[in-house]
């Protein structure tokens, strides 16, 4: 019985030496150390003189030590854990997500995060990009095929709360109301994004524009509400304005006026013979004063671009005119005057009052 059991402890260490040095991540490797506990507890059992209690003890060690020997491989030797279950986001980017730590695998490049202490560690352009209205149409059915993943999600805030908490939903154009990114939101799926590294958010406001990365980690239906929790959250973009355009419409009836538009931490801004201006973003339409005042724009990124540039000095001070196709900007000093195509250098526009409200 002795030589038996000799013999089958052999064979099971045999069998966790194939499954530990297996390459790749694969269901076969746990069967192999399934198998290679069981020769073992047979080999156990051959061998009559041991108690119950001990076997139970024992069979509790060897998977603790297995475990053991597990991540120690994971850590040292970067191998592919056997212990885990594997998520697949994307063809460049793949989880293994154990007890106490979790694998990344980015490009055929591993990373291993001890305790989750990262949100991620792989690319954001490894990953898939879901546009909220189109995912929104198809999570709820196929949940399973979302459940912890990580995508990209190009949405807008719906709602936020504090430094790391955003809310996002579907939403639907109101091409009669569409003005600084207002949408109509579809309430019956909710987006909770839990940003991991608790971001600085006081600039995002509702209706901005986001593009998120985060993992899918559990949906809830209260009522006909869908609550989807996203976990390991970080924003890759916000309304940056690197790339905008914009639009004047022009008061034709003006010959000549400035009227105060809006006033920042740098600037004052005028308006002169103009209705209204825009900037065009990421297909949505804002008014110019919102992202000046909420600092999303500032006075070098309107100056950007210019088709000429005049410059006039009159008793120490320098004014610039810069001139583009539908309109022209006049920076006299700390005033900037945004006007149609006659504001000009020559007829005194940085002198020019803005109209009294008694003479009105």
């Amino acid at each position: 019985m002795k030589n038996i059991s000799k013999t089958l402890n052999i064979i099971s260490v045999l069998v966790f030496i194939v499954a530990f040095f297996t390459k790749g991540y694969s269901i076969n490797r746990l069967i192999l150390i399934i198998l290679g506990i069981v020769i073992s507890v047979i080999g156990l059992i051959s061998d009559r003189k041991r108690k119950l209690s001990i076997m139970s003890l024992y069979v509790i060690t060897l998977i603790i030590g297995l475990f053991l020997l597990d991540i120690g491989c994971v850590y040292f030797m970067k191998f592919k854990p056997i212990f885990a279950v594997s998520i697949k986001s994307s063809d460049h980017f793949k989880t293994y997500n154990s007890i106490l730590y979790r694998q990344f695998e980015c490009d055929n490049k591993i990373y291993t995060d001890f305790l989750y202490r990262k949100s991620n560690y792989c690319k954001s352009s490894l990953l898939e990009e879901k546009d909220i209205n189109s995912l929104s149409s198809d999570i709820i059915n196929n949940f399973k095929n979302y459940k912890n993943k990580f995508y990209i999600i190009d949405a807008k805030v719906s709602y936020k709360e504090g430094n790391n908490k955003l809310d996002l939903k579907s939403y639907t154009v109101n091409n009669d109301d569409s003005i600084n990114g207002t949408v109509i939101f579809n309430d019956n799926i909710i987006y909770k994004c839990y940003l991991f590294d608790s971001s600085n958010i006081d600039s995002i406001k509702v209706y901005d524009n986001v593009k998120v990365v985060g993992r899918i980690s559990s949906i809830k239906k209260d009522d006909d509400v869908y609550t989807i929790t996203m976990n390991d959250a970080y924003l890759i973009s916000d309304n940056n304005y690197d790339e905008f355009s914009i639009n004047v419409v022009e008061n034709r009836s003006c010959d000549k006026d400035k009227t105060e538009y809006v006033e920042t931490k740098e600037n004052r801004y005028y308006t002169s013979c103009l209705s209204n201006v825009y900037v065009v973003y990421n297909n949505d339409v804002y008014d110019l004063n919102y992202v000046l005042k909420d600092e999303k724009i500032k006075l070098k990124d309107l100056l950007k671009d210019y088709e000429n540039k005049e410059v006039k000095e009159l008793e120490d001070k320098e004014y610039d005119l810069y001139e583009y196709e539908k309109y022209n900007i006049l920076v006299c000093n700390d005033n900037v005057i945004i006007g149609n195509k006659k504001l000009s250098l020559e007829n005194n526009y940085c002198d020019v009052k803005e109209p009294d409200e008694n003479d009105l």
